[in-house]
């Protein structure tokens, strides 16, 4: 669980958070939703521990957290293998364990044959979908993602759905991500948080209760694009 209990932030004389209260529960997908530019990723930066609240409190037991960020940030000089392998080192030493790990959860994405590629051997979709790997990959309780299917055709984005899905499934930690695209809201959240603009406050919630891997974009999905553009 994480709880913000009257948090604020601001960025010089800008208020970016002002007495923001939210409870994060355990095995729970969030969804933030707001206008560009209003507070979404120093929110994640504070979960993070990037950023630390210049009042109010963050309670937050994880010993470690993923953050999956906007860029695709692998390292062109290594293969994927070692890629997915630099956030294991501080957690497991030995090397069969790591590669028996990476090459599991590389299965699940259907990329063992990739294994040994480098990034520029990959298109810009299979990069991202190792980029969610590496935060699925290391052993936390809670993963970031910002925008993390930006730029990507529908068509990916469906195939990128079904692998988080699949992905998450494994450990089911907390999730808080941000997007402004409805398709990836509905597709992934358990809950979808609509905030007002700077200062950043949670306004409107919407539960979804479908099982992820049962979403229909019917009835269910027109509401929730309703509710996001009221």
């Amino acid at each position: 669980m994480i709880q913000f209990d009257k948090v604020n932030f601001a960025y010089k004389q800008k208020k970016i958070l002002a007495n923001f209260s939210f409870v994060f529960n355990d095995q729970t997908i969030y969804s933030l939703f707001a206008p560009s530019g209003t507070g979404k990723t120093t929110l994640l930066n504070l979960v993070a521990r990037i950023n630390a609240p210049q009042s109010g409190t963050i309670e937050n037991s994880a010993k470690r957290i993923s953050y999956c960020f906007q860029e695709i940030l692998l390292v062109n000089e290594l293969t994927i293998f070692a890629n997915l392998e630099l956030v294991l080192f501080s957690v497991y030493k030995n090397r069969a364990k790591r590669k028996q790990i990476i090459m599991k959860w590389l299965k699940i994405i259907k990329m063992s044959k990739y294994a040994y590629a480098y990034p520029h051997q990959l298109s810009t979709g299979m990069k991202k979908l190792i980029d969610l790997v590496r935060a699925f990959i290391f052993p936390s309780k809670v993963i970031l993602l910002d925008e993390p299917f930006v730029g990507l055709d529908l068509i990916t984005k469906k195939k990128m759905i079904s692998y988080f899905i699949a992905l998450w499934n494994k450990t089911k930690p907390i999730v808080i991500l941000n997007s402004h695209d409805p398709f990836i809201l509905y597709s992934l959240s358990h809950t979808i948080i609509k905030c007002t603009s700077a200062p950043l406050k949670p306004k409107y919630l919407f539960k979804i209760n479908q099982p992820l891997n049962k979403r229909t974009y019917d009835k269910e999905f027109h509401r929730c694009e309703k509710f996001l553009l009221r």
